[in-house]
């Protein structure tokens, strides 16, 4: 199965911290009573990893493969532009935080997009790729394209500038 990244981190994301929750609930129960183990910890323990271990599973099924073959249903060139944005920071400094806005610009080339769909277990799956042109003039609607990784691009290529401070 080839899972997508926002599923991978998902499913790093509630690991780690269910089970640093667990780890630590029983580090502090352990030290708070002088040592000693207590008699629920365990248990406590073994609950958090079956619920963590449900939550994988349940997160698993939603996360399928994602569409590498299948018919061109539309093309889309989208031709090169900038976008600015304003991102908040905030910065720490031990006793309060402050957020402030951050200009970004965003600069964006000519990009040809290819949008493809599939019939698999009853139901249409659909995925969208980034090309390079001369893939995007020669692929025609209702054919059939094939994604290649070193060749095709997921996302919109993209590059990014902090804003220069005055």
């Amino acid at each position: 199965m080839n899972l997508t990244a926002d599923c991978f981190l998902g499913i790093l994301f509630l690991a780690g911290s269910s089970l640093l929750l667990a780890a630590g609930g029983c580090i502090a129960d352990k030290l708070s009573r002088k040592r000693k183990l207590v008699p629920g910890c365990l248990e406590n323990c073994k609950m958090i990893v079956a619920v963590v271990l449900f939550l994988i599973v349940t997160t698993l099924s939603g996360c399928g493969h994602r569409l590498t073959e299948g018919e061109v249903y539309d093309k889309k060139f989208i031709a090169a532009h900038t976008q600015a944005l304003l991102l908040p920071m905030t910065i720490y400094n031990g006793k309060t935080s402050t957020t402030v806005l951050v200009p970004y610009t965003y600069y964006y080339p000519d990009t040809w997009t290819i949008s493809i769909k599939d019939f698999q277990d009853g139901k249409w799956i659909y995925a969208e790729y980034c090309v390079p042109e001369e893939v995007y003039t020669s692929a025609e609607i209702g054919s059939i394209f094939r994604y290649e990784k070193d060749r095709d691009l997921t996302e919109p290529p993209y590059t990014r500038e902090r804003g220069k401070s005055k």
